[in-house]
């Protein structure tokens, strides 16, 4: 079963491992936009150093006809973002996307895990990213050593006992304040965020 995850460690390299990213995220192959969700997840699967972006399949508007299952090589080596999506390390489903008369083969796969099933995870390199509304190029980031500074046209509202702290719909970094959302109530676009539960969460009680 798949493991969620707070911070990456060495020993968690063999597992199929997630963890969700409230991001907006957008795929797109030229003008067709394939996947739009604020229900992202990241997948790493076994043996992989960075993540590949999985999108609720009901978000996905493609063909995804099934190619063919996968054989895992439990036994493969570190995989880094130079080793090609198709070289799978679990368990699971091969979809091509069919866009009108465009196939990508191989381009999404379904992990066979029950924790991961709802999800399809989308070959990065087949598509154009966009992370909220900053292009992203590579690979997805990694989660857990980056401070985001990411353009917006989300409307966002911060909130603290009913009383409006803040309301925007665009985020530059510059005279602009931080608040910790471990202490504050976020609305993005009408749906409010739960407070998360991390090490900063009783450090201004």
């Amino acid at each position: 079963m798949a493991v969620k995850i707070a911070h990456l460690l060495g020993s968690q390299l063999d597992a199929l491992r997630y963890e969700p990213t409230p991001k907006r995220l957008r795929a797109s192959v030229g003008s067709h936009l394939v996947a739009d969700t604020c229900d992202g997840i990241l997948v790493w699967e076994p043996r992989r150093l960075v993540p590949t972006y999985a999108v609720p399949a009901q978000s996905v508007s493609a063909d995804l006809p099934p190619r063919k299952n996968t054989t895992p090589h439990p036994d493969a080596p570190l995989l880094d973002p130079t080793n090609p999506f198709t070289q799978h390390t679990t368990d699971g489903q091969v979809y091509d996307v069919v866009i009108g008369d465009k196939s990508l083969p191989s381009a999404a796969f379904r992990p066979d895990d029950p924790d991961l099933n709802r999800l399809v995870l989308l070959d990065f390199a087949a598509f154009d990213w966009l992370e909220e509304d900053e292009p992203i190029v590579g690979h997805p980031h990694d989660p857990f050593h980056r401070i985001d500074v990411l353009r917006s046209s989300r409307h966002v509202r911060i909130e603290l006992d009913g009383h409006l702290l803040g309301d925007s719909s665009r985020q530059p970094i510059r005279d602009y304040i931080c608040f910790f959302d471990e202490h504050v109530d976020v609305t993005v676009d009408g749906r409010q965020r739960d407070r998360p539960t991390t090490p900063w969460s009783a450090a201004l009680r």
